[in-house]
């Protein structure tokens, strides 16, 4: 008598039943993967705020309290100006490597990067519109950034923290925006210092690295009886937009927790979308007396 085992083979029921498994794994499995993905760039991006917003607090106590930046930014002009922006005032701090002069033989393209080099910590690692820098079209553009800031605060002479009567830890300094917005086809540069050009209110081109802006037709904050509101209804940030319809006029962010901001205490927030139209603006009025709710 045959005393050995016979093998048998696996069953086509057994392989689907196997294979079947192994889908329900993987699909249980990518939205978590995702959503720590996406959970990683939001904490880089936030890391980035973070790492500027304390870069702007060394630049105060360097200067004794004290930040002149633009011009005034409710002249909707052109208007020449020795100033430096923020980001540029920045640079050395950013940059320890930069090299304090350049060499006058040097090209135009040295002297661009020189004057407005590419600086990760600027960079959203999230941001979709830095994809045109892969285009021979951009790939020498300077001054890139994916973060503007508060043109209310840092408009002209910043007095810290006199100028920011509503206090520090709800005033805010600086946030998230795409570095190209298709809708209106403008580019933050942020060595550039001139408002928007007049004959293009709706954008055209670059511009300077800032919101709330009124030299650049921005949405800015209007307060009546204490209650902020946007200058045109209906609008805060925009929610994780594509690039096609990423409008300048207001910050942008592409994640799903929200939007990324500094405060001028030198903390950063995750402002969550839907927050309320007279919060988001209360924060970025520096003196408009208004009463901020939970944010």
């Amino acid at each position: 008598m045959d005393c050995q085992t016979r093998r048998r083979g696996v069953s086509l029921v057994e392989i689907l039943v196997v294979i079947a498994i192994l889908a329900i794994m993987i699909g249980l499995l990518l939205p978590a993967i995702s959503s720590i993905r996406a959970s990683s760039v939001h904490m880089q991006s936030v890391n980035n705020v973070r790492q500027i917003n304390l870069s702007i607090q060394t630049l105060l106590s360097q200067n004794s309290d004290q930040i002149r930046t633009l011009p005034d930014g409710s002249k909707r002009q052109y208007k020449f100006s020795t100033n430096q922006t923020l980001f540029t005032q920045l640079l050395p701090l950013v940059c320890p490597n930069r090299p304090p002069n350049l060499d006058p033989s040097g090209s135009p393209l040295d002297w661009a990067n020189w004057l407005a080099p590419r600086v990760p910590m600027f960079l959203s690692p999230a941001d979709p519109s830095l994809a045109i820098l892969d285009t021979p079209s951009h790939a020498l553009s300077v001054g890139i950034t994916s973060y503007a800031v508060n043109q209310m605060v840092f408009d002209k002479l910043l007095l810290y923290p006199a100028s920011i009567s509503d206090g520090t830890s709800q005033t805010i300094a600086l946030g998230e925006h795409y570095y190209h917005c298709v809708a209106n086809q403008e580019y933050l540069d942020y060595s550039y210092i001139f408002a928007a050009n007049p004959a293009f209110p709706n954008g055209s081109g670059s511009r300077r690295s800032t919101f709330a802006d009124t030299g650049c037709y921005d949405v800015v904050p209007v307060v009546e009886n204490g209650v902020a509101r946007p200058s045109q209804p209906g609008y805060t940030f925009q929610y994780r937009p594509k690039v096609a319809d990423a409008w300048g006029k207001v910050l942008q962010t592409p994640h799903p927790a929200g939007l990324p901001v500094g405060l001028l205490d030198g903390s950063v927030r995750t402002l969550r979308p839907g927050v309320a139209e007279s919060v988001y603006w209360a924060l970025i009025t520096p003196s408009g007396g208004e009463v901020v709710g939970d944010f």
